[in-house]
């Protein structure tokens, strides 16, 4: 069956990363207007995804997972026109709290977020809704495979400087921001 498939031309995985970067499709050219314009139609994030449809037989024979568990995402904000980007990330993995970091002019915050604030809400805009094309929707969503959660997701530390630990994910959000711009820019090139 595998080999039928290759012939097919379906992909097959040989390995399987750690992390998992997936970017939605949300922004599309109007040949009328010759424009880019932001897509917000509602696109559901899955708090967990397979591979294993998409895995050679050598790598499921071994010990690695196939299953991902959603970590994160990032956010665009406003118009195509805008750089206002923003991470929501959960550092403690399943079941525990979202975060969202916003890097303000006068006021960098870190905010608590519940599951409906953090997912439904950057999910997009449901059909049969008016949409203003500058809604917050998520635009890279960012899985960790399952048999190495608990090694790259320790969570916020319930005891210490609170402030510590803001700024070490304030770097990590900030890179995440930096390259989700980065790939968002290149997809205007190709």
């Amino acid at each position: 069956k595998r080999k039928e498939e290759k012939k097919a031309g379906r992909a097959l995985l040989s390995r399987l990363p750690k992390v998992l970067q997936i970017e939605l499709q949300r922004q599309k050219f109007d040949m009328a207007t010759r424009r880019w314009t932001k897509m917000v139609d509602e696109i559901k994030i899955d708090e967990s995804v397979t591979l294993k449809p998409w895995v050679e037989e050598q790598e499921q024979e071994q010990e690695v997972s196939s299953d991902y568990t959603l970590y994160g995402f990032i956010v665009h904000n406003e118009g195509l026109e805008s750089s206002l980007y923003y991470p929501v990330l959960r550092p403690g993995g399943p079941g525990t709290k979202w975060f969202t970091y916003l890097d303000e002019k006068e006021d960098s915050k870190v905010i608590c977020l519940t599951r409906k604030q953090a997912i439904e809400l950057h999910q997009g805009v449901p059909s049969g809704k008016n949409a203003e094309g500058t809604e917050p929707v998520a635009y890279i969503l960012m899985y960790i495979r399952n048999d190495v959660v608990g090694k790259i997701l320790r969570g916020i530390p319930e005891v210490g400087d609170p402030a510590s630990w803001i700024r070490k994910f304030t770097c990590c959000f900030k890179l995440a921001i930096w390259r989700a711009k980065f790939f968002l820019a290149s997809n205007f090139f190709f």
